[in-house]
């Protein structure tokens, strides 16, 4: 789901009985297109925030250099979908709420790399007064010990993921799956992950609940 922000400047004029004074309006909208976008490359749906500026003359190199980081993470997962998306309304209440537009690029890149409700990133950084820079190590950081305490329990995953393109959040979410399905179900996890996503690993889960 492509998201696209239209912002516009209107000018009204008006002449005020002394002389005369110009008044400006500032509005902004938001319009959703639902249109996918073919990735080139892996010919899967790809799913991200782009905003349009008709005022504008130039990208802003902060939002392309964040888009860059986004694509160069798809080409490295294993479900390459972003599986984190953005609804026109949680845009406008995180807007009201004071997000920045680099806000909510760089919650969604983060969200979707690490495979973190973007929203809750926001809230992070804004409660804890904390730069993106830093939310980012915290994760990094957060992820990779779960990864290593994981990964010594379940050494045949571990041998697997390196014939794999899977990004650590992924290798977690296929060792946590393992956690309550066995390793003998490594394989299914994979190719349901593969496929479906979290949502595919979500419905394992539960079918493997139920049978117990």
């Amino acid at each position: 789901m492509r998201i696209k922000f239209y912002i516009w400047k209107k000018a009204l004029m008006g002449v005020l009985l002394l002389g005369a004074a110009a008044i400006s309006l500032v509005g902004l909208a938001w319009a959703q297109d639902n249109e996918g976008k073919d990735d080139p490359l892996s010919h899967l749906e790809r799913r991200s925030i782009e905003i349009s500026d008709p005022t504008a003359g130039k990208k802003d190199p902060i939002i392309e250099e964040i888009k860059a980081k986004a694509e160069a993470n798809r080409k490295s997962r294993l479900h390459q979908k972003d599986q984190f998306n953005y609804t026109k309304e949680d845009l406008e209440e995180l807007f009201e709420a004071g997000a920045s537009i680099e806000d909510i690029y760089r919650s969604d890149q983060l969200g979707n790399e690490w495979l973190t409700d973007p929203k809750s990133l926001i809230e992070e950084k804004r409660s804890q007064n904390k730069s993106w820079a830093s939310v980012e190590g915290d994760i990094k950081k957060q992820k990779e010990t779960e990864l290593a305490v994981l990964g010594k329990k379940h050494s045949k995953a571990q041998a697997a993921f390196k014939n794999q393109k899977i990004s650590t959040a992924e290798k977690i979410e296929i060792l946590q799956t393992l956690e309550e399905q066995g390793d003998t179900s490594l394989d299914q996890a994979l190719s349901t992950y593969q496929t479906k996503g979290l949502k595919g690993l979500e419905s394992m889960k539960r079918q493997g609940g139920e049978r117990q």
